[in-house]
């Protein structure tokens, strides 16, 4: 989306620029449907209209660059904020929507004398302090096909400014009177990614998948970038999903196949970004084997039969679950259990296992008891509860059970749950 400022290319200015302009539209954006309605495009090549596919910048357009680019002073900060949004003009009336602020890494932001506008950009700290303050005023006017100029009711602003330290509101004002605000909330998202795994090799596409919690309760958004040159630069992949999985083509991109790939995902809670970044690369080969069509080479893939795009394995072993008879490993198989997925070693007890009291507490699928001086190693198997642990027994039995918890299910309680009078 563009600042909301007038553009400078017009058509006519640059001789010959609207042809290469349509060129480049008709190689990036893959045909003429996206440059309607006129058949032409507003997406322009910088490197001119020479007659032949060896293009290089004509003069004007180099003039032009030569001064936008060297006209405003630039200032290294350790931490930027882009701030960006739509504002709505309704006659002499105006409401904004702010896009989730992004936290930015150092950088370079703009210096220099801004003009007056009619609409004020503040960043505030806890008490209402105004710590940075930017004018401006935005443009609604579009150009169109052949130059014309049009009035439109929604254009976008966006700014990437330095960050104060302490800053916890944004306000967005026209007249003294504020339209729009954003304000921290307590806690920034927390997000872990889970798919890909470090060292897979894939054949073209990835899905990508990730975790993603909010203490405030504040909804989330997500934007996904992948890098092919170990973190130097990204592509974006997504912006703004409302979801916590991705799907990523190679063949969709300008990127090159390498083995230095890395996912970066960040969530957004309005104001804070969190963010996670892979910390080992994976790799693309669009040549590798790949039996069941899941994009994951043979080589890489954890049920090479079966279809299982983000390889999901539960206990972390050789099979993925899709292909694996038995996904938690307490030799109960997933047919016959009634609890497929436990966690073992379990978390019962929570202080020591206690005579005639029962658990898991080496994660074998045995389940140890206790006598007076020593540990009665395997003393009932999960077979007997058809693979559920002590912790399981006790969430359908329901009710607080602190002492169970504490100390290991009682024989009582076992034996009730594998004649069947313990029922969710």
């Amino acid at each position: 989306m563009f600042s909301p400022v007038e553009p400078w290319w017009a058509a006519g200015e640059f001789p010959g620029l609207l042809t290469a302009g349509w060129r480049a539209c008709e190689g990036i954006l893959r045909g003429p449907s996206a440059c309607q309605p006129c058949g032409r495009c507003d997406t322009f090549d910088f490197m001119g209209g020479a007659p032949s596919d060896e293009m290089w910048i004509d003069r004007a357009s180099y003039s032009h660059l030569v001064k936008e680019f060297s006209s405003p002073t630039h200032r290294s900060v350790p931490s930027r904020l882009l701030i960006s949004g739509l504002l709505f003009r309704n006659q002499s009336d105006f409401h904004a929507e702010f896009r989730p602020i992004q936290h930015l890494e150092a950088g370079e932001v703009i210096e220099g004398e801004i003009p007056p506008g009619n609409m004020a950009l503040e960043l505030l700290n806890q008490s209402g302090q105004v710590l940075l303050a930017l004018n401006f005023t935005p443009s609604f006017s579009l150009s169109s096909c052949g130059g014309e100029y049009r009035e439109t009711n929604v254009t976008s602003f966006s700014f990437i400014l330095e960050e104060p330290s302490d800053v916890r509101e944004v306000t967005l004002s026209h007249g003294g009177n504020i339209i729009e605000n954003v304000e921290a909330s307590a806690h920034p998202p927390v997000i872990a990614i889970t798919w890909p795994a470090p060292g897979v090799v894939f054949k073209q596409n990835i899905s990508i998948q990730w975790n993603a919690t909010d203490a405030d309760g504040d909804p989330l958004v997500y934007g996904v970038g992948i890098s092919s040159d170990g973190g130097f630069t990204w592509h974006t992949v997504a912006m703004n999903l409302p979801t916590t999985t991705a799907e990523f083509d190679i063949n969709e991109t300008f990127l090159n196949g390498t083995e230095d790939f890395l996912i970066r995902v960040r969530a957004s809670d309005g104001f804070w970004t969190s963010e996670d970044l892979q910390n080992a690369s994976f790799a693309f080969n669009q040549t590798c084997s790949d039996v069941d069509g899941d994009s994951v080479c043979d080589i890489s893939d954890n049920c090479v039969a079966d279809v299982n795009p983000l390889q999901e394995n539960f206990e972390g072993d050789a099979l993925g679950d899709i292909c694996d008879s038995d996904d938690d490993d307490d030799g109960v198989r997933d047919l016959m259990a009634r609890c497929p997925f436990s966690v073992l070693p379990e978390l019962v007890p929570t202080q020591k296992l206690l005579p005639n009291h029962f658990a898991d507490t080496d994660g074998d699928g045995w389940f140890e008891s206790a006598a007076a001086d020593h540990l009665i190693d395997n003393a009932l198997h999960f077979n007997a509860t058809r693979g559920c642990s002590c912790a399981e027994v006790l969430a359908v039995k329901g009710g607080q059970d602190l002492g169970q918890n504490k100390y290991g299910c009682t024989g009582g309680t076992l034996q009730a749950f594998i004649r069947g009078r313990v029922k969710s």
